[in-house]
């Protein structure tokens, strides 16, 4: 797999899920509805934080229920690491706990599976938008 670096004009989503179904589906309808974004994988939080430490995504799509670290450490970790990355947390729980410690992390972009594509094609979207305002507007960073 190639993967993103600065190089690129292209705005980069890594998108981590482990149910390689859900995963497949939602990677192709992305790639269908979003043409110019360069779209990665990874099936674990560990493999996760990996290619974030050797690449450059602006944006990472993941579960919160992974195995080994979990989407929350992971998001954690990456944005430690560079805090300028956007995040789409999706879920099948929608507990209190899981929203406190996502917002504890400035990550706002929180979905309940199932998944409602128009919904997150819109917060896709909206983060993509992010990116490029800030990208050639560096003033717009918010730390």
């Amino acid at each position: 797999m190639e993967l993103a670096r600065n190089s690129s004009s292209a705005v980069t989503i890594l998108f981590v899920e482990d149910d390689h179904d859900t995963m497949e589906i939602l990677q192709i309808l992305m790639a269908r509805k979003f043409p110019d974004v360069r779209i990665h994988q990874a099936e674990n939080g560990e493999l996760g934080v990996s290619l974030c430490r050797e690449n450059v995504f602006d944006i990472v799509i993941t579960d919160i229920n992974l195995p080994g670290i979990d989407g929350i450490c992971m998001a954690r970790e990456i944005k430690s690491m560079k805090p300028d990355t956007k995040f789409i947390v999706l879920s099948g729980y929608n507990e209190k706990s899981y929203l406190n410690k996502l917002d504890d992390l400035g990550i706002t972009d929180f979905m309940v599976k199932p998944i409602d594509t128009n919904i997150l094609f819109k917060l896709i979207e909206n983060r993509v938008k992010q990116v490029l305002r800030e990208r050639y507007n560096p003033s717009l960073l918010i730390h």
